[in-house]
Order: structure tokens, then sequence, then C-alpha cells
């Protein structure tokens, strides 16, 4: 029998029992990664910053060892715990090992490793020398142990696997489900058990998640703001977040280890441990609001003859120390702080007297910033460029503000605004407003360079959020401004057009584009005159003028390419796209799209990647129209996709345009109800598409037949979308009844059989799939990844073992051979199988039900209506099975829709696997994987039941 102990001074006692609802709420992939990484004769680190949950993740890994096992790779029979917390800084090895009870690291090795253990280090961050030291002797004892520690920064020991451990996950600001983030699951959960009255009204589960992004997903930091929740309700706490090191303290200290007593001091003890400069250096970061790079980062803390090179090793050291965060974009480094690390740096910066300098040092910064983004996009719209504006936001309107507080002329504020335009476009119009409003009321008078781009931005930010009234004022102030450059007359006339397409007047859109393009071709502005150029051909399109369209579309998408203006190039892709389905050129359509995506996202921006989702989905509907197949189910999986896009990314205004132009499909294909449900999960605000594509006439119609519906439907945008996209889920399985083709359920415990439909490959690249736990492990391309277990999964590992061959979809779903004769008999044991499913299935409903998943319980009674069906036909015809009808049906369409989602959750783990399986696995009543290049799969193991 295995031993765990935990060992702290000496003294051993049996380990305390770990919270494991706190500890795992949104940590499977780290459980599953550690899982993966320990292994006996091996060194993992687990570091984060102070309050992520490090201790806790690691002994809920070591409660939830099964017997005999340190995961797949070892066993142990004993696990050891020692914190290290109340050793004094600089302890050694020896007093390391005292910790665990033993006089020397050679007596722990000789103790230990006489069988097989795991040994667990906590908090070793101030005795990281001694930690290592010790580390370092043990293993070289003996093979047979595995050691985890928790620390700040790694150990730097030989051989040593590091796993940084991130925040819990926090919905995005526009996020409609924000109550599925582990960050307000954790909230919610702590501040239940403290006995908050509040309950979770759709008002305070908005403040939870705003308090849970405020605080930046650090679990130590939510646990005790919960537990403030049953004297100070979650609006007054969000109300207190500026004051939010002070009131995130344990009044009580409740049994928490000094350093958890509050969040200030678990920053103290990481900031205590820095030399001095590095202290500096952070408290200068500190200014940063959003992500910050190299270039700005060396212009902020650097002294004037300090080398880059220095600021790298100053990053790389604050890095290691979990104090500030890194994330890779393209193969460049982001850096920022979490936002308590800053305010902790921002005060003490204060208390140094360094605050000022600082702030001048981050406006010169950011307004150099501003100065290359402009110089460079008006040359080219190349993806780093509009990347980097998007990047900066934050750190813009934080200049921005400031200079406006303390600048005498406004010159600096309006450099500042410029690149906001790309801002704009990227859901922030209505921030832009603001903080340009500020800027023009501070100096209403004072002539300046860049008054009339700026008022050019403004007036785009108008036309987007639909305020004709400050669109018209801003527009007509550029125009008139004496000292306007081309380019203030450029985006004027851009944004009166953008305003005339969103009330329905192509003529008079078409008129400002004409007239925007002129400006910008005689002034060399080539990015502005190839965009409006492609919006004038869409607008000449709904307008039916085709007279030599589709050469100048062609030509334009030639002029983009050798520009390499990839954002425009996509655009004109995406016009061509419309203009060949107006001529019912279906395949050259798709063709089209197709080639816009891999433009958009050739250079790591996918700018248009929305628009292509939903041009996908438009062109999809207008071929089955053609075909005259119901458009709207036709489209609906392609409709599911692009909502998916919009509310991963939170994007509001996207998600209400793509779900108004769902609606306009479903209502002129004579769904009546589906469109309805459509229009109302539309959130409340206002998106001019670029390329317009739809009548505005028609979203105005649907939008006002769904108003005039009874108001007995769900009332929170949460609610109102599950209840479109189960809509659009009922929709797009009625297509694939009728044909479906995509992608996989648990294997069968027994051989596949079925028609070879292909020569299996010869000699090829080795893949797998290993069924590990309850997840799969998949390697691919030279590429591994993790993901969890779905049913579809199953599916696809029984294909990928039988390449080349049919199999049937009732085999698929649990069935015995069915051979491919239409009298195929269905035999005792496929009949027990279908049965066992059958009651798994209706637990399943129940559990659903409870949970108020609609959703899942939608789809097993699906599934179980398919299974019900066909054993009721089976021995209605003495055990021989029905080859048509409903049954064979209904199972073909559950197990397509299976399969679709599996593969787009391996998709979401490994790209390159996912495009893979969508080219290589056809589904339908005979299911098959025919891989496009050729390649022998290994499939390990079986799923979990």
């Amino acid at each position: 029998m295995r031993n765990r102990t935990e060992t702290t001074g000496g003294a051993v006692r049996e380990a305390e029992g770990v919270d494991l609802v706190t500890a795992l709420l949104g940590r499977e992939e780290e459980m599953a990664r550690l899982a993966e990484l320990v292994r006996p004769g091996r060194v993992v680190t687990v570091t984060g910053p102070g309050g992520v949950g490090k201790t806790r993740l690691v002994s809920a890994f070591s409660a939830s060892l099964p017997e005999g096992g340190v995961g797949p790779g070892g066993v142990a029979r004993q696990v050891v715990t020692a914190s290290l917390a109340e050793l004094d800084r600089g302890a050694d090895a020896v007093a390391v090992s005292q910790q665990l009870g033993f006089r020397s690291p050679e007596a722990a090795g000789l103790a230990l490793g006489s069988e097989r253990t795991l040994v667990v280090l906590d908090n070793c961050e101030h005795v990281r020398a001694g930690a290592a030291a010790f580390v370092s002797e043990l293993m070289a004892e003996s093979a047979a142990i595995a050691a985890v520690a928790t620390s700040r920064e790694p150990l730097r020991v030989p051989g040593e696997q590091v796993m940084n451990l991130p925040p819990l996950a926090v919905p995005a600001s526009e996020s409609p489900d924000v109550a599925s983030s582990p960050a307000v699951q954790l909230f919610l959960e702590r501040a239940s058990a403290a006995g908050a009255p509040w309950g979770s009204s759709e008002t305070a589960v908005a403040a939870v998640a705003e308090l849970c992004r405020r605080l930046d997903g650090l679990p130590l930091a939510i646990e005790i703001a919960a537990a403030r929740a049953r004297a100070v309700g979650p609006v007054e706490l969000l109300r207190l977040m500026e004051h939010r090191l002070d009131l995130l303290r344990d009044p009580a200290a409740s049994g928490r280890p000094a350093r958890h007593h509050s969040v200030r001091a678990a920053i103290d003890v990481s900031v205590e441990l820095l030399p001095p400069d590095d202290a500096t250096a952070l408290r200068r970061l500190g200014v940063f609001v959003g992500p910050f790079d190299l270039d700005l980062a060396h212009a902020v803390v650097a002294e004037t003859d300090a080398h880059v090179v220095d600021t790298v090793d100053l990053l790389t050291r604050l890095v290691d120390r979990s104090l500030v965060e890194v994330t890779h974009v393209q193969g460049s480094a982001r850096y920022h702080l979490l936002e308590l690390v800053r305010e902790h740096a921002r005060e003490a910066s204060i208390v140094a007297g360094h605050w000022e300098d600082t702030r001048e040092r981050f406006v010169a910064a950011m307004d150099a910033v501003s100065e290359h983004i402009v110089t460079a996009g008006l040359a080219q719209w190349r993806g780093e460029v509009l990347a980097a504006a998007t990047a900066q936001f934050r750190n813009l309107v934080a200049a921005i503000e400031w200079t406006v507080a303390l600048d005498e002329r406004p010159d600096r504020s309006l450099r500042l605004m410029r690149p906001m335009l790309v801002s704009v476009h990227q859901g922030r119009s209505s921030e832009v407003l603001q903080v340009g409003t500020r800027v023009v009321e501070r100096w209403p008078d004072v002539p300046a360079p860049w008054r009339a781009e700026v008022l050019g931005v403004l007036a785009t930010a108008a036309a987007v959020v639909a305020d004709a009234e400050r669109l018209e004022a801003f527009a007509n102030g550029a125009l008139s401004d004496p000292d306007r450059t081309p380019v203030a007359d450029v985006l004027a006339e851009r944004a009166l057009s953008l305003v005339a397409i969103g009330i329905g007047r192509p003529d008079a859109a078409l008129a400002h584009l004409e007239r925007g393009r002129e400006a910008a071709s005689a002034s060399g502005l080539g990015p502005f005159a190839r965009e409006l150029q492609g919006m004038s051909l869409a607008v000449r399109q709904i307008l039916g003028d085709d007279t030599g369209l589709m050469a100048e579309v062609q030509a334009l998408v030639e002029q983009s390419q050798a520009a390499g203006d990839r954002v425009n190039e996509g655009l004109a892709l995406l016009v061509r796209a419309q203009v060949l389905a107006a001529a019912a050129q279906w395949d050259e359509a798709d063709a089209a799209v197709d080639a816009a995506r891999r433009a958009t996202e050739s250079d790591g921006y996918a700018w248009w990647t929305r628009a292509v989702l939903r041009t996908r989905a438009e062109l999809a509907a207008g071929r089955a129209r053609a075909e005259r197949r119901d458009p709207w189910t036709a489209s609906a999986a392609l409709w599911r996709e692009a909502i998916d896009l919009s509310v991963a990314q939170g994007a509001l205004g996207e998600l209400a345009t793509t779900l108004l132009a769902a609606a306009v499909v479903a209502q002129r294909a004579g769904a009546r109800e589906a469109a309805a449900t459509l229009a109302r999960a539309a959130p409340p605000v206002v998106e001019l598409s670029v390329i317009p594509d739809l009548s505005r006439a028609e979203v105005e119609a649907v939008r006002a037949a769904a108003g005039a519906d009874p108001a007995t439907g769900p009332s929170t945008l949460s609610a109102r979308l599950g209840a479109a996209l189960a809509i659009v889920d009922e929709a797009a399985l009625a297509d694939a009844v009728d044909g479906g083709a995509d992608a996989g359920s648990p294997a069968p415990d027994h051989p596949v059989s079925g028609h070879p439909v292909s020569d299996p490959p010869a000699a090829a690249p080795a893949a797998e799939l290993c069924a590990d736990g309850d997840s799969w492990v998949v390697r691919y391309g030279g590429t591994t990844a993790r993901v969890r277990h779905l049913k579809g999964i199953g599916d696809l590992a029984v294909l990928l073992a039988a390449p080349g061959t049919e199999v049937h979809c009732l085999q698929l779903m649990g069935g015995a051979d069915v051979g491919g004769g239409s009298n195929a008999g269905i035999d005792d044991t496929a009949r027990r199988t279908y049965e066992r499913r059958i009651i798994e299935l209706q637990a399943d409903i129940d559990e659903a039900r409870v949970a108020n998943d609609t959703r899942r319980a939608e789809l097993a009674e699906l599934e179980l209506d398919a299974l019900v069906t066909q054993l009721s036909d089976a021995l209605g015809l003495g055990g021989r099975s029905r080859s048509t009808g409903s049954a064979a049906e209904r199972a073909r369409s559950a197990v397509t829709y299976r399969i679709r989602a599996a593969v787009k959750r391996i998709g979401e783990a490994h790209p390159e696997l996912g495009r893979h399986l969508r080219n290589s696995v056809r589904t339908g009543t005979w299911c098959s994987y025919v891989p496009e290049t050729d390649i022998r799969w290994a499939v390990v193991g079986r799923p979990p039941r």
C-alpha cells in the first residue's frame, strides 16, 4: 500500500486532504500535462506567480494518483511532501533534507530510493539554491525517485522540466457566456461556501466576471475577494477595485500561510528576492497597462548607455521569477504584468519618486510607436503593423489620457490618436470615440497638425456605431479644415460611405467611395486606394452594375498581390466570391473564399476571417437554393462555425452581424421560428459590414418579426444564444440526415468490418492516437497534442485503425458487424450493446436536464431515439436489421455530428491534423478514412466508457 506523507520540520504526519474542488476548477489540462511530465528519474518544477495555485495543483495531482502509479510512465509506492515556506532565505541542501526528516540528501536518497517514490518540495523560491542542490544529490542516489517542486522560478538543475501554471481563464470582456469561465466558477463556489446571500443573478454574475478580469484570474485573489462576499456584494467589490491591494487581505488570517494572508504579502515575497536594479526596473514596467515588447521595455527601463541585451537579461530574470508574464505571437515575445503586480509596482514607483520620470518615458515611447504604425500603415497594410496597433491599444489610450491631462498643446495627443483607425474595426469604436472626444474637447480651437486626420478617425468610429450626429460633425470638421492632409479627406469620405451602406443608400455610398479613392490614388496612399476600390466594386455588385465588374475585381486582386497587401487581397477575393455567386458559379466562388482565407491568414493577422466564415455560409445557402435544396439546413453547420468564432473572440458586434445574416437566410427558407430565435439572440449593438452583402430591409424585417413574438423566451444573452445554437445544431443535424459529410464515438469491442474502398497505404510516416485516461494523445507531423475525450474520437480511432475501409454508422454506435448486405443480422451481442448504451443515455439525459444543459440533453435524446428505433425494428424483423429507413438515417446523423465535433476539437489542439482529418474522413451510412497522403496510424488503447 502506498504511503502518502507530508513532512515539515522533521516531523512526519499523514497529509491533510486537499480541496479538490478548488484545486481542479479549470485545471484539467494542467493536471494532464503534469501527469505527462512526472517520471521516475525526472525533476519537474511547477512555476507561476504567488497565489496562482501551484501548491493546490501539485497536492491534487498527488492525491489523484492511482494505487501503484505515478502517471503512465512509472510506479510510486509512496508520496512524500515537504513545505519549505518556513525555511530561512538561503537555507542549504541539508536544511531541505531535514524538512523531509533526513540528516542529509544522501540519507534521503538511500531511504526513499529503495522503492519508487514521488518527492514533492513546496515553495522553493526563497531557498532555490538549496532546493536545487538537494534535488540534484537526491536524484543522483536513485533513478526510482520522481521529484516535483513548486517555485516562482525554475530550480535550474540538469534535466529539469519546467511547467508554468497560468492564472485561471477569465471570460472575454464581451463574452456572452461568462458563467462558464473557471475563474467565475471559482468565485461563485467560494462565495457560496462563505454564505453569500446574493445568489447568481445576471447582474451579479456580470460583476463577478469583471472582478475576475480585474484580478487577472489569480486564484488567491479570487478566493480572498469571494470570502468577503457575505458582507459585500460583487457590485460593491467592483467599485473598490482601485484599492484592491488593501482590500485583498484576510483579516482573520483563517489558517492561511503568512504569504497568503493577502495578495500584497504574496507579491512582496517575490519582490523582496529581487536585486535592487531589478526591483527598480519592475517598478518602471508598472507604467504599462497593456502588453509591451522588448523595444518598449528598453525605452522605459534602460539607462542612456544601456545595451538592449541588458534589457533581455532583465526580462529573462523577471519572467523566471514569475513577476512578468510572456506570450509568443508569430515568433515574437509580448510581455505583460498581472494587474495586481502592476498596481504593486506603480505604488512602489510613486513611493520611490520614480513615477513622473517613468510616465514621461512611457509617453515618449508610445509616441514613437504611434509614428511607426502610421508611417508603415500608409505604405503597406501588413499583418504585423495591424497587430501592433491592436496590441498597443490600451497603452496608447493611457498615453493619450496623460497627455490630455498634462500637455499644454494637443500635438502628442493627436499623434497618439492616429493609429486608432485599426481599433475602430476591431470592435473598439465606442472606446475610440470616448478617448478621442476628450482630445478634441480639451483643445477645441487650437490649430495643430493631424487634427483633421483624427477627426476622420472619429468620424469612422461614429459611422460604425451609427452615431449620425457625431459622424456629420467629425466628417465636416475634417473636410473643412484648411490644414487637412489627403489622409483626412480619405478617412472622412470613407466614414460617410460606411454610414450610407448602413442605411441602405448604396448610390450615395458609391459617390463617397469614388471621391475617397481618387484622393488616395492622387496622394500615393495605395492601401486606402485599393480598399476603397474593393468597397466600390462590392457596392456596384449590389446595384446590379456588372459591366466589366469581374475584370476590375481580378485586376484589384492582382494589384494587391503585387503590392504584398494581403488585407486588401482578402477583401478583393471576397468581393470576387460575391460576384461569382451572383452568376451561380458556385465552385469558383468557393475557391475565391478559400483563397481569401489563405490570404488573410498568411501573415498571422486574420483581418477578414469572420467575413470569410460568413461568406462561406452565405454561399452554401445560395448554392442549395439554386439546387432546390433547403438553404437553411444546408448552411447551418457553417453558420455555427462563424458564430463560434465570434463568441470565442468576444466580438459582440460581429456576433450580431452573423446571427442576423443567418436569420435572414432562415427567413428566406421559410424557417420562421429559427429566424426569430436567431434575431432575438443578436446582441443589441450596431456593427456595419465593410462588405455589404444583405438587404438592410430584410434585416429590419426579421428583427421586427422577432420582436413581435411573445416575450416568453430566455431573458439573458447567454440563454438566448444557447437557444439559437440549439436551433442551428438541429438544422445541421437535419442536413446530415439528408446526406451529411464530415466526421466521429467509442470504438466497439469487436473487430471492424466493412467494404474496402482503397488500398491501405504502404510504408508511410507513422502517426499515433493513444487513449490515456479520460483523454487522447495524438502525434502527427512531428507535433504532439492532448485532447479530452469525445465519443467522436473513439469513432475516429476505429476509422484510423482501418484506413481505406468503409465502416457502417451503426457499428460505430456500438452495433455488431452489419456487413454489406441489405439483410445483415443484428446478433445478441449487438443487442446487449444497444441496451447498455440506452441505459447510459437515459442517465446522461437526466444529468443534462438537472444541469440545465439543453444542448447535451437534446443530442443524447437524438442518439437514444435512433438506438431505440433501430432495436425495435430489428426485433420486429426477427433479428434482421433494416438498412434503410429512419433508424439508419438517424444513426448516420448522430455519427456525423459526433465525428464533426471530434475533428473540430482535435483541430483546435493540433491544426495540421484537424485539416488532414477534414480532408480524409468521410461520413454517412458508411464511414471511412482515406488519407490524402500516405500515413500509417498506430491506435493504442480503448476510449473511456
